[in-house]
């Protein structure tokens, strides 16, 4: 109060006298109840973990490559009331496993790595573990689910090699107290596909699916859906002037101008000029001019509503009849991408649209990029590409119709059909005529050839470019690598192209190439990834024997550690010292915040102990004389 009124000295006190105001609340407000878990979850005190490969290097994610998921045990052993928390991307070598409790499963996906690969810590406890990723070539599941109605879901699996496929559905949403995470082995059809239907109690709109090979701990994957299930089931009987709009199992028995909207359940009776909108397992009775609105336990996508992918980056649209009929449709996040050509980098996820038909609706699907995903290219080179799964000899198409709003972060376009959808980050250079084409080569890292040009592959002979230095002209010709290969050490000098340097290309027909994005380390060394250090600096002050010289040691330790090593140096006429102490390493050594920090100059420990702290570097006078400030206690005389 007395802030406000050092600023607004104006305002007065709401004194006794003062008129009462009013004191009732116009509108409702939120009521926030707040429940404490019964189970007795003991929380990660610090749920972060850091990420290597198995030769112990850190893992360092840069563009949302990987992805991370929890699995909630919520507090017991079985597994039918587990849940799953999507965590999103590594931030460099660590991932924060928020919500995480002592005895979760924590498991980080890689599929964008050649080869894939993934890792998982079992039984989450307080020792801060490493998570370590393993490759997994041999497994790239293609999971689909289908709704097949309201409640049930149709899952096909293909995976060649394996000796058996389980997976367990995780509804989102759900109660877990009441509906189950389903979990079965799948029954195998011949050619490594593996099927199973799970009916649930509820409609499920959205959820995750796991994928795994029993028997080898390293074969799993998690897949992430988004169902429409479309409209059935409805009886309608009606006299005169009626609307009905329904999805799912309701009646409906009306006399005379009314309106019903129904979802899932529900039984209308009425006379005359009434509206009733109901979810789930109502009963409206209504005599003229009523509104009725009910909601029982369900969640409804309805009037062909845009359907959403799970993790809200894509949406579909019906840009031409927002009110047509809803068919069975569904929206899933593939665990395991198809192989892209190498000239090709998704920007996020890839997603698979199936549909129980298509009438000829006119679709749009819209993803949303996120900035930090993006690779080091300009926003309009970015397409939506389209594989057509039905096609076995289709490959990926660019869909030049695509619509880039880099305000908002936007990419949309026109679907051609069921299939797979990815936006794409790829360098598109100018076209070639069927001639000789000059030109730059613009991507920030060198590449081989072929490989550079492989999007372009079979529509050219020859590629030459002239080395000032050396004055020769070097030269790769793709016949020679097919026709004479006894003479390619000889003609093919030229073995890759490189950054900012000019070629000549002779194109065989009119043509289009597209260069991949310039990639990231898929993994460094420990000690370029570590995080940066604390540096610490200052004078050196004598006291009594403690007499330090120019060229002494100056080591810095942690909890028994040694972290950091500096020297004593001259500066000004005085001694001085400058010192970098180590962040954290894997192992949990060295410096980290609110970890005392141990100086010794020589022989000598200094009196002072700092706090490591990188944010900034840090002034601090070292010596063996504690420095104190005075305290002022009270004195207290007794009296006899």
């Amino acid at each position: 109060w007395e802030t406000i009124r050092h600023f607004y000295p104006f305002l007065k006190e709401n004194i006794v006298s003062t008129q009462a105001g009013p004191t009732s609340l116009p509108l409702a407000v939120t009521q926030v109840t707040i429940h404490q878990p019964t189970n007795g979850q003991e929380l990660l005190t610090t749920p972060v973990f850091y990420i290597n490969d198995t030769a112990g290097n850190l893992i360092p994610f840069t563009r949302g490559e990987g992805q991370a998921y929890l699995y909630q045990s919520n507090g017991t052993a079985d597994p039918e009331d587990d849940d799953v928390l999507y965590l999103g991307s590594p931030s460099g070598p660590l991932i924060n496993a928020r919500g995480a409790a002592v005895g979760d499963r924590l498991c980080v996906f890689d599929n964008g790595h050649t080869p894939p690969r993934v890792g998982c810590l079992d039984d989450l406890q307080n020792s801060g573990a490493t998570l370590t990723l393993v490759d997994i070539p041999l497994w790239q599941p293609e999971i689909t689910v289908r709704p097949v109605n309201s409640t049930t879901l149709a899952v096909t699996v293909t995976q060649a090699s394996v000796s058996n496929i389980h997976v367990q559905l995780f509804p989102s949403y759900r109660p877990t107290d009441t509906i189950k995470a389903l979990t079965a082995e799948l029954v195998h059809q011949g050619n490594g596909v593996y099927t199973g239907e799970f009916q649930f109690p509820i409609t499920v709109f959205d959820g995750f699916i796991r994928v795994w090979e029993e028997g080898n701990a390293n074969h799993e994957s998690v897949s992430r859906f988004a169902n429409a299930p479309g409209w059935d089931g409805n009886t309608f009987v009606g006299f005169g002037g009626n609307r009905f709009i329904a999805w799912g199992g309701n009646r409906f028995i009306a006399w005379g101008g009314n309106t019903f909207v129904g979802f899932g359940g529900n039984r209308f009776i009425a006379w005359g000029g009434n509206t009733f909108v109901g979810f789930g397992g109502n009963t409206f009775v209504g005599f003229g001019g009523n509104t009725f609105v009910g909601f029982g336990g369900n969640t409804f996508v309805g009037f062909n509503a845009p359907l959403a992918s799970p993790d809200g980056q894509v949406i579909l649209y019906n840009v031409d009849n927002i009110l047509a009929g809803n068919v069975a449709s569904s929206l899933q996040i593939l665990s395991a991408a198809p192989e892209l050509p190498t000239w090709l980098t998704p920007v996020g996820q890839v997603y698979r649209y199936t549909t129980q038909k298509n009438e000829g609706d006119n679709l749009v699907i819209q993803f949303q990029y996120l900035q930090r995903e993006l690779p080091a290219i300009e926003e309009d080179q970015l397409r939506i590409y389209y594989l057509d799964e039905n096609d076995p000899n289709a490959e990926w198409q660019r869909l030049e119709n695509t619509t880039i709003d880099d305000f908002r972060n936007l990419a949309s376009a026109k679907m051609p059909g069921e299939g797979l959808y990815a936006l794409i980050a790829t360098v598109e250079l100018p076209r070639f005529q069927p001639a000789w084409n000059l030109f730059g080569y613009p991507i920030n890292e060198s590449r081989p050839l072929p490989n550079a040009l492989g999007s372009i592959d079979g529509a050219y002979t020859s590629v030459y470019h002239y080395d000032a230095i050396q004055k020769e002209w070097l030269l790769y010709d793709a016949a020679v690598t097919g026709d004479h290969p006894q003479f390619e050490p000889l003609l093919n000098t030229l073995e890759q192209l490189e950054f900012g340097k000019g070629y000549w290309l002779y194109a065989t027909e009119e043509i289009t190439a597209y260069l991949a994005v310039a990639g990231s380390n898929s993994s460094l060394d420990v000690a370029n990834q570590q995080f940066p250090p604390a540096t610490y600096y200052g004078y050196l002050l004598p006291y009594e024997d403690f007499q330090p010289t120019v060229g002494m040691s100056v080591t810095a330790w942690v909890e028994g550690v040694n972290c950091g090593e500096g020297s004593v140096e001259s500066l000004n006429g005085q001694l001085a010292y400058t010192i970098q102490i180590q962040a954290e390493d894997v192992s949990g050594n060295c410096g980290a915040a609110e970890k005392a920090v141990t100086l010794q100059v020589g022989s000598w420990t200094v009196a002072q102990r700092p706090y490591w702290d990188n944010s900034q570097a840090q002034f601090l006078t070292l010596s063996t004389l504690a420095t104190t400030r005075p305290v002022y206690l009270p004195m207290i005389i007794s009296q006899p």
